[in-house]
């Protein structure tokens, strides 16, 4: 409501402000766990990474490479 309201032009078209703010929030997140990823391959640990609860209302993809 109020500032979330209005429409956003996007690369991909138009955009209602809430989709795009979602969008954008799981297309961050998704590239986070990526980064996980290869701190996991250098055997690199995140003190408090996001988990699994965090990302549970959001329409992220199942796999890390999707």
């Amino acid at each position: 409501p109020g500032w979330c309201e209005g429409t956003v032009d996007t690369y991909y078209g138009p955009q209602g402000t809430h989709d795009f703010m979602e969008r954008t929030t799981w297309h961050a997140a998704q590239h986070l766990r990526q980064i996980y990823w290869f701190l996991d391959q250098m055997s690199l640990k995140p003190e408090a990474p996001i988990t699994d609860t965090d990302l549970a209302a959001l329409p992220i993809p199942r796999d890390v490479w999707s």
